[in-house]
């Protein structure tokens, strides 16, 4: 039987918070099918908040939307959305174009291009833009490299969705545990965060070696110059 609103009131409300603030955020939210009373307690701001605070905690990447929520007091709210948002791979365009992405190469570009780069020198990794018009900078606001301008779309395929880049082979989309957003290739890696040095954080450093028909596809057209559709 579940307690009735004469029971609960019985009991201060402060205390339920206070006894209800020392559980988890998954079971004070189960405790909401419990009694009508016990759901409206809760989904108060005083236990949401500091759990919304400890789930944003370390994290590169808040949708504005979940932060106008905490502004308005909806904690649980933006705390639910954030779990679900978490996993997305969907990128927006004007996320793509908000970041500023970091770039490298990955040792099956070649020695060519590893031995210029940055990243794999110790230093930081070079700065990428997506501009709005289309098109990818490569230092600072240029969008050309060796006299050529590269455009960008992001794209679906069997594998999901990727970003290409003129003729290149695209980067498949993934997040990472901060919740920022991963580009991968076959030949360069991309955040929307800092990356780490080289040797700090290994989870960026693992070759993604699934590739799809496709993507082995778009690897031979540009190897080879044909179009193998």
């Amino acid at each position: 039987m579940e307690p009735t609103v004469t029971q609960m009131q019985s009991i201060d409300e402060d205390i339920w918070l206070t006894v209800l603030s020392w559980l988890p955020a998954r079971d004070v939210a189960r405790c909401a099918i419990l009694s009508k009373a016990l759901k409206c307690l809760s989904r108060d701001e005083f236990l949401w908040s500091p759990l919304l605070t400890e789930l944003w905690t370390g994290k590169v990447y808040i949708p504005k939307s979940f932060q106008v929520l905490r502004e308005q007091k909806q904690c649980y709210l933006a705390y639910s959305q954030s779990l679900q948002d978490a996993s997305r791979v969907h990128i927006r365009r004007e996320e793509l174009v908000d970041f500023v992405w970091s770039f490298r190469f990955k040792p099956s570009a070649g020695r060519a291009w590893i031995v210029a780069d940055p990243w794999w020198l110790g230093d930081q990794a070079q700065t990428r833009y997506f501009l709005p018009n289309g098109t990818v900078s490569f230092h600072g606001r240029e969008t050309r490299l060796l006299g050529a301008e590269f455009k960008w779309q992001i794209i679906e395929t069997d594998d999901g969705p990727h970003v290409k880049i003129a003729d290149f082979p695209s980067s498949k989309i993934f997040r990472c545990s901060n919740w920022g957003f991963r580009l991968e290739s076959c030949w360069v890696l991309w955040t929307s965060f800092p990356m780490p040095l080289r040797g700090q954080d290994p989870t960026l450093e693992t070759v993604w070696v699934s590739f799809t028909p496709d993507q082995e596809r778009q690897v031979l057209e540009y190897n080879t110059g044909f179009i193998l559709r």
